[in-house]
């Protein structure tokens, strides 16, 4: 086995996915190759799909692709070494994936001052486009202002499309506010 290469050399910090290619030194023999891989750290990477975390290159072929997903704990690293150990007698491989940590802006409001019933407009920025999944982000609720989509539906997670950086959502004052400044937070990417 020659080492992976993954398509895309970055998964985000996420729950992000790539697909990643093993080239096998020589064609693979009748019943297909089966390949075990893993990641160093764990609960960092994940393998869908994968019985066992074993990829089969098939009969004849020369390369077996195969998904690797990062995990919530991706947050915590910034590369994890993915292994791949053929069981049929071929040397094993490493290659290094980088894991990008997505970081959010803090929510831009226009306007920035609201009146009872008014609505104010607010954009949420990432470091990095969001992974071929998207990026959900979680709305922290405090009683005083409803969060809402473009339709006026409340909601308490955003959707940031996938390749996105920016996403939007509407604010509310709930019930009757005194002039004060209440804080819209929005928290890491949840999932």
């Amino acid at each position: 086995v020659r080492d992976p290469s993954a398509d895309a050399p970055n998964l985000a910090a996420v729950t992000d996915e790539v697909d990643v290619v093993i080239t096998l030194n020589g064609p693979a023999p009748a019943g297909g190759s089966p390949i075990r891989v893993s990641g160093a750290a764990p609960a960092v990477l994940s393998f869908p799909g994968l019985p066992n975390n074993t990829v089969v290159g098939p009969a004849g072929g020369l390369e077996a692709t195969f998904p690797v997903a990062s995990n919530p704990a991706a947050r915590t690293v910034s590369q994890d070494t993915l292994s791949a150990t053929p069981t049929l007698g071929d040397q094993p491989a490493q290659a290094v994936i980088n894991i990008r940590r997505l970081t959010l802006s803090t929510p831009a409001l226009n306007p920035t001052q609201i009146i009872g019933g008014g609505i104010s407009t607010a954009t949420v920025t990432l470091s990095d486009p969001a992974p071929a999944r998207g990026a959900v982000l979680g709305l922290v609720v405090n009683g005083r202002l409803r969060y809402e989509d473009a339709q006026g539906n409340v909601i308490t997670s955003l959707n940031v499309p996938a390749g996105a950086r920016n996403a939007t959502f509407r604010v509310r004052p709930e019930g009757v506010l005194l002039s004060t400044n209440v804080p819209v937070t929005v928290t890491e990417t949840v999932s």
